[in-house]
């Protein structure tokens, strides 16, 4: 039987949280249908050529046309959009296709009456189906009330097979805490590097290193470079496999804005690295207060909790232990694999 074309549309051309979101769920499903990634033509290529993903690049203006002459040229049979810039592109591509639309962070501008929370309610009478990775994204939207029969949650999940293959292939230095995503305003880095700042103050010999890259690069060096911090701080940019790095690091530290189900806190957990955390959307669901992590929206708070994991180190190791069976209970595989499977039919 012929396999049904699946189309994932996103807006971005980069590879970050919710691309890495995609390329799971096209890994694990490639087998069962024909699976094709498109966005506009960016460095999202080189990821999508190491895990061997179908690409389909927008050369012109990511618009409704565009992506139409796309779905029609290939014989699309199913449109997965992810992200509402996205969702709204391809409801308005007016291509009578099943649309799945996937919001993967709960975004400011979707928590408001803004140009983008009424053209994704005006694009969602085209939607199958709404996913959204966290109960927050979809409390949280202005017009959820509006398309709440039409909402499913599904939280993130991963494969840990592949995170324990990928830490085996290189080994780095041991870090007391990771920071990795993004250095992007929603992200946040610069108040994860002055919490780190501040625990410098009280252990000196702290190390945290810093994986990612993003419009913030040079302000973080700076930071790091005025505040003398080259000994503490490593901002080592963009790396193909940061597995390593967060296997040798004993903590995460998250400063988000705002977050969905961070793929990033998955992978922590499912190597037994407790979440320190700003209080954002998903990361309350996953954290157990003082057992698996901890999350505040006070800097001194957090900077507590990271001195209290690198002085006690019984402690950490409970936590550790608490953290790998929480991801344990939350990471079903085989029933995130089912659900996807069932929007396609």
């Amino acid at each position: 039987m012929k396999k049904k074309k699946v189309l994932h549309v996103l807006k971005s051309n980069v590879f970050s949280g919710a691309e890495n979101v995609v390329c799971q769920i096209i890994k694990m499903l490639e087998n069962e249908f024909s699976m094709i990634y498109c966005s506009p033509f960016g460095d999202i290529r080189e990821k999508l050529n190491d895990y061997g993903i179908k690409y389909l690049p927008i050369l012109g203006k990511f618009s409704p046309l565009n992506l139409k002459k796309i779905i029609i040229k290939n014989q699309i049979d199913i449109i997965h959009a992810h992200d509402p810039g996205a969702c709204v592109i391809s409801a308005f591509s007016f291509s009578h296709k099943r649309i799945i639309a996937h919001v993967h962070g709960n975004h400011d501008n979707m928590k408001k009456v803004s140009l983008k929370s009424i053209l994704f309610l005006i694009a969602s009478i085209k939607f199958n189906k709404i996913i959204w990775v966290s109960n927050s994204c979809l409390d949280d939207y202005v017009f959820s009330r509006f398309v709440n029969k039409k909402s499913e949650i599904l939280m993130n999940t991963i494969n840990p097979d592949v995170i324990y293959e990928k830490i085996k292939t290189d080994q780095k230095e041991n870090f007391d805490c990771i920071y990795l995503g993004r250095l992007s305003k929603e992200k946040n880095p610069l108040r994860a590097m002055r919490v780190i700042h501040n625990v410098v103050k009280k252990v000196p010999e702290y190390k945290a290193v810093f994986v990612g890259n993003g419009i913030l690069y040079q302000e973080c060096l700076n930071y790091i470079k005025t505040h003398n911090l080259e000994n503490n701080i490593y901002l080592v940019g963009y790396q193909k496999n940061p597995y390593p790095y967060l296997f040798n690091s004993k903590t995460l530290l998250m400063t988000s804005v705002y977050e969905g189900t961070p793929m990033s806190a998955l992978e922590a957990m499912c190597l037994g690295k407790p979440i320190v955390s700003t209080p954002t959307d998903g990361l309350i669901e996953l954290i157990q207060q003082r057992k698996t992590g901890f999350y505040s929206d006070k800097d001194d708070e957090l900077t507590e909790y990271l001195v209290e994991l690198r002085k006690n180190n019984n402690y950490y190791l409970k936590l550790s232990i608490q953290t790998k069976a929480r991801f344990k209970e939350i990471n079903n595989l085989n029933k995130y694999i089912e659900k996807i499977k069932q929007l396609y039919y």
